[in-house]
């Protein structure tokens, strides 16, 4: 019994993934100041910032949504955590800032945008496109995955507390059975207990730690209690484990792109005449929207960071176009 109690107790503790909201999580962080430094390295960035806002609105509007994606990816476990902390409040307060701070500037020297610019555009949203399904797909198998394995966990740490609670009623039961206690209305020391009134004092439990009736009462009572207590403790994880699939991935996502396909090429949509700029805008709210909805299994958890991201820098670089074209 107590192996699997103790090891049923500790199990919330001792296992990771948490499998109780007790758990305070890993105390060492997945990224550092490291991967901000690369970040800015794989991005050719320097101090001196006229190197950066010279360059063409186009390729300024996708260096920007880049580094904005790329933060929140490779520092996504300090940001994406700014709802609990202010620390990280102010990490990604900071960064947006300085962002901010290179857009103005860029605005400031007042380039004028050309065809090069909307082709620039052009081809990073059609990469988007493309990439947006293998992102979700990788986000529902890593989440799948961790559901999977957080599965396995709680069913151990519950079967766990429901061996120990068998083998509490086993310690209860298995003695009496052997010693034929119950049946013959045997004491502790063998000797045959006389039946008493009910309404009759028990007295010192030292001496007759028994109900009047045989033992089954008494009995009855503490293996019930045993019961409910042990049930208490394994059904809580039985009761909430989850299933693996996350509940929605590529076919939700199909089934967004099959009426939004004509967002995979803005350039061609808006060549046709038959759509404005503000028309096209509306549209790709809503495609964001609806994306929100359907593949919210996905975008509420962290696998699913890098896709909500993405998708956000779609709608910031098609606004952009929108933008320039201003038609």
């Amino acid at each position: 019994m107590f192996p699997s109690t103790f090891n049923g107790f500790a199990g919330p503790y001792l296992t990771y993934p948490p499998t109780s909201s007790t758990m305070s999580g890993d105390p060492y962080l997945g990224c550092s100041s490291m991967d901000y430094f690369s970040m800015l390295a794989d991005s050719d960035l320097s101090l001196n910032i006229a190197t950066i806002t010279s360059r063409p609105v186009g390729e300024m509007s996708v260096l920007t949504a880049r580094l904005r994606t790329d933060f929140n990816s490779k520092l996504g476990c300090i940001v994406h955590k700014k709802g609990k902390y202010k620390e990280a409040t102010q990490v990604h307060a900071e960064f947006e800032k300085m962002l901010g701070l290179i857009t103005f500037h860029h605005l400031l020297s007042s380039p004028v945008p050309g065809q090069a610019d909307l082709l620039t555009l052009d081809q990073e949203m059609g990469s988007i496109w493309i990439q947006v399904p293998l992102l979700v797909e990788e986000a529902h198998a890593a989440l799948t995955t961790r559901r999977a394995n957080t599965a396995a966990i709680v069913f151990f740490v519950g079967l766990l507390n429901l061996l120990g609670a068998i083998s509490g009623n086993l310690m209860i039961i298995f003695p009496l059975l052997k010693n034929g206690d119950i049946e013959a209305g045997l004491g502790p020391g063998g000797g045959i207990i006389e039946p008493r009134s009910v309404d009759e004092p028990i007295g010192d439990v030292d001496e007759n730690p028994r109900f009047p009736n045989y033992l089954k009462h008494g009995e009855a009572s503490l293996i019930a209690g045993m019961n409910g207590w042990g049930y208490g403790y394994y059904m809580t994880y039985f009761l909430f484990l989850e299933e693996a699939d996350p509940g929605c991935g590529l076919v939700d996502l199909d089934d967004v792109y099959s009426r939004y396909q004509q967002l995979s090429s803005i350039e061609v949509l808006l060549s046709t005449g038959l759509r404005r700029s503000a028309v096209v805008r509306h549209l790709v709210r809503e495609w964001r929207r609806e994306l929100e909805v359907s593949l919210h299994c996905l975008l509420s958890v962290e696998e699913g960071n890098m896709l909500g991201d993405t998708l956000n820098m779609f709608v910031s670089l098609a606004n952009t176009r929108l933008d320039i074209t201003g038609t």
